[in-house]
């Protein structure tokens, strides 16, 4: 399967009511939508558009596309139109294209498609019950961390982003493209809860979908997630789609990594956590990489680390 990354139509049907290519989740004015786009035309992706409306609607949302788009590159764009079959068509195209990364696909919700290799470690097909809840992360907010670090991924070009991450041209396209589009507040529009998202083999074993709600209550109060971008997470915080390891070498004002970055203010919020604790005990499953995110000389509990042996 071909690059499939999934978008909307001009009208905003993904978007949420009253949103558009230029409007985010909320209804506000925003490029975000268009400098994703941006990003992986530089990155050489294929801009296809296709939609299961009636063939003179279809090339007049092509033609308002092409000419927003030229502007916004500064060169001509031509977009194929592929309707019929209430989208179907266009998404069976592209999802037959070959996997070379330049062919992108924007459709209507009825016929999504996603190419599930491009999320890797994430799920965000997978439904979530509607009666699970929903939690804000705790660094997330207008001028909070998770924010600082977005706009410091969002000044960087996606050859950039490859160069640091180690990222071929197609996911760090896709990467740049996420930062672009990543909300100040995440919702069940744009997120979903941390250990329905992840789907690496440590939230394999978790299972987070077949726990009861009383077992994931109790997940939510003694569980935490370290997040190269979220810093900490409880199983239900919403998490938006992102790639940024803790170890990645991203210069910030507190220093040349993440380490510098987060330095003691995931200890004390871990310490904030355990204060109604007599007793406070943290037991790490982390790899070294993240766990050196938590400064252990501020962290006020006593720490265990059990020997995992083949």
């Amino acid at each position: 399967m071909g690059l499939s990354c999934v978008y909307t139509d001009l009208d905003g049907t993904l978007l949420g009511r009253g949103s558009s290519l230029f409007r985010d989740a909320e209804g506000g004015f925003s490029l975000a939508q268009a400098r994703g786009l941006e990003a992986c035309h530089r990155a050489g992706v294929e801009v296809v558009i296709m939609s299961g409306r009636r063939e003179p609607q279809v090339h007049e949302l092509a033609r308002i596309m092409g000419q927003k788009l030229t502007e916004l590159w500064g060169q001509p764009v031509v977009i194929s139109n592929v309707a019929g079959a209430g989208g179907s068509i266009g998404a069976s195209r592209a999802a037959k294209a070959p996997a070379d990364g330049h062919t992108w696909l924007m459709t209507t919700n009825s016929p999504l498609t996603t190419n599930l290799a491009l999320y890797k470690s994430l799920d965000y097909d997978t439904p979530v019950p509607a009666e699970i809840p929903a939690t804000q992360p705790h660094f997330e907010s207008p001028r909070g961390p998770s924010v600082e670090l977005i706009k410091l991924l969002r000044e960087k070009s996606p050859l950039q982003i490859s160069e640091l991450m180690h990222l071929s041209d197609k996911l760090s396209a896709l990467n740049v493209a996420r930062y672009q589009a990543w909300a100040g507040k995440s919702t069940p529009k744009n997120a979903r809860q941390a250990a329905f998202a992840f789907d690496g083999d440590v939230y394999g074993g978790l299972d987070a979908r077949s726990l009861t709600p009383t077992e994931l209550a109790w997940a939510q109060e003694h569980v935490c997630i370290l997040s190269g971008l979220y810093g900490l997470l409880r199983p239900l915080d919403l998490l938006q789609p992102y790639r940024l390891e803790m170890g990645t070498p991203l210069a910030n004002r507190h220093g040349k990594d993440l380490y510098a970055f987060w330095g003691s203010r995931i200890a004390e919020h871990l310490n904030e956590r355990l204060a109604a604790d007599r007793t406070p005990v943290v037991v790490n499953v982390a790899s070294q990489e993240y766990f050196k995110s938590v400064d252990r000389k501020a962290l006020k509990a006593k720490f265990m680390a059990p020997a995992v042996k083949q």
